[in-house]
């Protein structure tokens, strides 16, 4: 008996190898990621135009000096300070999400030991915004190395910020340990970096943290009819409107990382809507309109990363949109350095200084180009 069974097996195998296809009909080949040369070489521009390998950090601009007006960086500003520097850290981990390697691998550790090693008390900063930042970060990080140390980071970090955490003015946390107002670009990244501990975690805590701050920002900052997002409640209740793209960007992002974490498709409500809110106020002819030389030079690009997750599935005008701006800031460069500026519709002059985090603007942007 034991051997018709094994005659039976051998058959059976017989038949599904002559030929392959006649045991699986429906079986498609695996898709493959095709990446853009151009995605690879704005990569290679943005590393060599800014990286400091000696010193494990990014230069604030292409003269790599101190421009006399963002002088908070370390060098009195020579380099990038606290918050943007954890902007070029997710642009390198974009270019590693595309393109692999060990060399990008390896960036990814060299820019938070550059981080730790000029702010080794990132506590004494003032601001829970450019700690949240570092955070969420480190959640990506981890997402993508697997490396604990990543986790742990970010959860000594976002325990740190939450301690900020209050109930006046209905929750949320503020924006300083000065607590004179609260703000998007604190809470909506503290939300996606609690949900996202919740799941590596395992701990329920850390999900009703971010659900609450979520909640906080809903009732008090969306025009749930518009899609519209303020940006500040003060203590004295007034709000402040300011429109800007990252808003959008990590609003949306809190809303999917609680959709995926919860499996409540109530939270996708809050994300094509504002979104196309967002673009239709800051597109002309087809193009993002520059929100700033400053600190607003990284704004588009942290909205840009949110548009991509629905590029990918709900929303194929997304990739449109996405390619159109990253094609721009290829097509508008300038020929003595290869770099774009904060306007991606124009070419900059050869005078005009650069900063690093708006050219990572279009390094990110090809991150996501798809051909």
């Amino acid at each position: 008996m034991r051997k018709t069974i094994l005659v039976f097996i051998s058959l059976i195998l017989l038949i599904c190898l002559l030929p392959l296809s006649g045991c699986k009909p429906d079986m498609v080949e695996e898709e493959t990621t095709v990446i853009d040369p151009k995605a690879i070489e704005v990569a290679e521009i943005f590393i060599n135009s800014f990286w400091d390998s000696q010193y494990k950090y990014f230069f604030h601009n292409n003269t790599k000096k101190t421009d006399g007006i963002h002088l908070s960086g370390p060098g009195f500003g020579k380099y990038t300070d606290f918050w943007l520097e954890a902007q070029n850290w997710q642009t390198v981990m974009d270019i590693y999400e595309l393109q692999g390697g060990e060399t990008y691998r390896e960036l990814i550790d060299k820019v938070f030991q550059g981080f730790s090693s000029f702010y080794p008390n990132y506590q004494s900063n003032d601001y829970n915004d450019d700690i949240g930042w570092w955070a969420l970060g480190c959640t990506r990080a981890y997402s993508l190395t697997n490396d604990i140390f990543y986790l742990e980071k970010a959860k000594e970090m976002f325990d740190h910020i939450y301690e900020s955490f209050s109930e006046e003015l209905g929750g949320g946390i503020f924006w300083t340990k000065g607590k004179t107002e609260k703000n998007v670009c604190t809470n909506a990244p503290a939300v996606i970096t609690a949900a996202r501990l919740a799941g590596f975690l395992s701990e329920e805590e850390y999900l009703e943290k971010a659900i609450s701050i979520f909640e906080w920002i809903k009732d008090n900052l969306y025009d749930a009819e518009t899609g519209k997002l303020n940006d500040t409640v003060r203590l004295d209740s007034t709000i402040y409107e300011g429109q800007f793209s990252y808003n959008y960007g990590t609003f949306v992002g809190a809303a999917y990382e609680l959709y995926l974490q919860t499996g409540d498709s109530a939270y996708l409500q809050y994300t094509e809507k504002p979104l196309d809110y967002i673009l239709s106020q800051k597109i002309e002819d087809g193009i993002m309109i520059p929100e700033g030389q400053g600190d607003g030079a990284a704004f588009r690009t942290i909205l840009f990363r949110t548009l991509n997750i629905f590029a990918k599935s709900s929303r194929p005008d997304y990739q449109v949109i996405i390619n159109d701006n990253a094609l721009a800031t290829y097509n508008n460069r300038r020929i003595s350095d290869s770099l774009c500026g904060y306007n991606w519709a124009e070419i900059p002059s050869d005078e005009l200084i650069i900063m690093s985090v708006a050219y990572a603007a279009s390094t990110s942007l090809f991150q996501f180009y798809k051909v």
